[in-house]
């Protein structure tokens, strides 16, 4: 039987792991619904059409990642729920691949946080140049800027999801130390 502070590991891996993927699946929505319609001649001088998050390359980048980690930390759910209570012969090379995949995943995630809070403040910095130099309506400016707000949330959101992944691949580099 498993002593109770390896199942105390065990119980906090799958709480992480489930926020993990709250925080990536909330993120992924929101970035994924976030259009700018009408005010959108702002950014794009076409007469306002439509623009939506992944006309952007940086957060395509930033779905992708979303993406991918919610498909990885769904995998990884049920493994977690799995090994609660219970002993397996090749337990140190299951914790030995999750603490190395889950630093891929933490770093993965990390980049897509940076890759979006990146464009997003220069956007808007731009954006309010223009603003107070008189280069278009405030109703614009209002709507561009909500959108992009939509945006920072949505990366904050991911960055949660990352500083999870992190507290993981600690709490795992722990685990095997002492072991």
């Amino acid at each position: 039987m498993a002593s109770s502070s390896s199942t105390g590991w065990k119980i906090a891996v799958l709480v992480l792991r489930l926020f993990t993927l709250l925080f990536l699946i909330a993120s992924l929505v929101l970035l994924a619904t976030n259009t700018l319609t009408g005010a959108a001649n702002t950014l794009t001088g076409d007469g306002g059409g439509k623009v939506r998050s992944k006309d952007f390359y940086a957060y395509r980048y930033v779905l992708a990642v979303e993406a991918i980690g919610s498909v990885y930390t769904l995998v990884q759910i049920p493994f977690a729920v799995l090994s609660i209570g219970k002993k397996f012969s090749k337990e140190k090379v299951l914790t030995t691949f999750n603490l190395v995949s889950d630093k891929i995943f933490a770093l993965l995630f990390a980049t897509g946080v940076g890759a979006g809070f990146g464009l997003t403040v220069e956007i808007k910095r731009v954006l309010n140049a223009l603003e107070r130099g008189g280069g278009g309506d405030s109703n614009s400016f209002g709507a561009v800027n909500k959108f992009f707000n939509k945006v920072q949330v949505s990366t904050g959101l991911l960055l949660l999801a990352t500083l999870c992944m992190a507290a993981l691949s600690i709490g795992t580099s722990i685990v095997i130390y002492k072991k």
